[in-house]
């Protein structure tokens, strides 16, 4: 777990200097001044279904969105394949890199659990599976002769899965996916993927903890199959891509005839962005619904944190925090930077793809350039509030020791000179101000802009603290 803390905190410096790249400040640059190197075009219609507008059309300023196209085509942000804005369900920036074109299928990674989770949604909805609160061994009964664990598992329920709160023991967190210590490596190459994830021994009780496992997908994307009598890429075909006006897809299988639903999937982006307006639009197309808003609701709600953001049936969420207003973000995520943000406050979907592997931050830069560029095109960023003046007396109440929630790493809060100060586990100082009597705001090096709460129990003593910036929440609890 600290080899997971540590990479988050190596991976905000990603995210710093997304955020603070060299340029104006965020809205303040004109397009004359950076068009020089970039002449916008509104997207093409190519007859696929999607609605054209421009920019400003859309009530976009512009002068950010050319700053971002900028700024990737002059390399500052290495690795981008692809960027697409979706507003008010019509297509209002089309831009791709590095040799990709609308019409290449882009790998998802685990964007592909977020569709999965579409797809179980459906399968809900045609009665094909009874209910998510089933227990899991009933598709697998053919494993339990082999399965260790087997009274315990048998109170795992497709609820777990979906949230990714199994129980199940998996090595992913801190370590290379091709590495030969991740489960998923192992997965892949022990020959029967359903049965290595079924034997994973039990860690803790189901529902209790989120532990990231690509197996649980695995596992899902087979009670799919059985339940519907297809693979699923096939009742994807049916009930999801062709509804959607999706044509080309590519799923990869497996040598064991499994489908690789942890993120074997293959789209276009624009296709990615039908995903991402599928959702918004509480699974209604055309009229029609493909998936119920019901599934939809419930799936991108917060079920279980996820050590740094809110977790629902394999998709996420988070909170940007522009100019300390709070925008609520929802996304499917794929390894190397494959996104889809919804954005439900604006009617906006972004999309990116990126390189999937060697590219060291590469999760960290959309979420950087959503936070730097693309919001801040349709917030307001007016003036920022007014500190709140807090005695030096008062601040003492939060000085302390905080143990971060997921694992061994300690922060600490203190009083130098009268000011609030924070030092993060590896001792970076952070310093800002106070815009209520428990949130403190500012902006580092580290982490760029950042908020921290502080919580109280029923005493009125403060226990623990929530660090946010970028999309991601850390909870602290306080120690001494």
């Amino acid at each position: 777990m600290k080899r997971y803390f540590l990479s988050v905190l190596k991976l905000s410096v990603i995210l710093f200097l997304v955020i603070e790249c060299p340029g104006a400040a965020i809205g303040q640059v004109s397009p004359e001044s950076v068009g020089q190197a970039y002449t916008y075009k509104i997207p093409e219609r190519t007859g696929d279904g999607w609605g054209i507008a421009t920019l400003t059309d859309a009530a976009l300023n512009p002068a950010p969105i050319y700053e971002m196209v900028h700024h990737i085509r002059a390399g500052l942000h290495p690795n981008i394949h692809s960027v697409l804005l979706i507003k008010d369900g019509r297509l209002v920036l089309e831009e791709y890199f590095h040799g990709y074109n609308r019409d290449r299928l882009h790998f998802q990674a685990s964007v592909t659990k977020s569709i999965v989770s579409l797809l179980v949604g459906i399968a809900i909805d045609k009665k094909l599976i009874p209910s998510i609160d089933e227990p899991f061994l009933r598709y697998f009964s053919e494993y339990l002769p082999r399965i260790g664990d087997a009274t315990r598992k048998k109170a795992i329920t497709l609820r777990h899965l979906l949230t990714m709160s199994a129980g199940l023991e998996w090595h992913a967190a801190g370590i290379e996916r091709r590495d030969v210590r991740h489960s998923t490596y192992q997965m892949w190459n022990s020959g029967d993927p359903v049965g290595f994830v079924l034997e994973r021994r039990m860690v803790t009780e189901p529902g209790k903890m989120w532990y990231y496992n690509s197996g649980l997908t695995i596992l899902l994307g087979e009670v799919v199959r059985k339940a519907a009598g297809m693979t699923i890429d096939e009742f994807a075909r049916l009930h999801l891509f062709t509804p959607l006006g999706i044509r080309r897809f590519q799923w990869d299988g497996s040598p064991s005839g499994v489908v690789q639903t942890d993120g074997g999937l293959h789209l276009r982006p624009r296709d990615m962005g039908k995903i991402g307006l599928l959702v918004l639009q509480g699974g209604a197309w055309s009229g029609k619904n493909v998936v119920s808003q019901s599934w939809i609701e419930e799936s991108t709600r917060r079920h279980i944190h996820a050590w740094t953001v809110g977790y629902g049936y394999q998709w996420r969420r988070g909170n940007a925090l522009i100019s300390s207003q709070e925008v609520e973000v929802v996304y499917g995520s794929g390894h190397g930077g494959q996104k889809i943000f919804i954005v439900p406050e604006f009617d906006l979907i972004a999309v990116f793809t990126s390189k999937v592997f060697d590219n060291p931050g590469g999760h960290e830069q959309p979420e950087g350039m959503l936070i730097r560029y693309i919001l801040p095109a349709l917030v307001s960023l007016g003036l920022p509030p007014e500190s709140f003046d807090i005695s030096r007396k008062s601040l003492k109440v939060f000085a302390g020791r905080y143990k971060f929630r997921y694992g061994p790493d300690v922060a600490s809060v203190a009083v130098e000179d009268g000011k609030l100060v924070g030092y993060s586990p590896d001792g970076v100082r952070i310093e800002g101000v106070f815009r209520s009597t428990h949130e403190f705001f500012g902006i580092s090096k580290r982490f760029g802009p950042f908020k921290i709460e502080f919580i109280e129990n029923k005493s009125g003593v403060v226990e623990s603290l929530l660090f946010r910036y970028g999309l991601k929440q850390l909870h602290f609890d306080r120690i001494e």
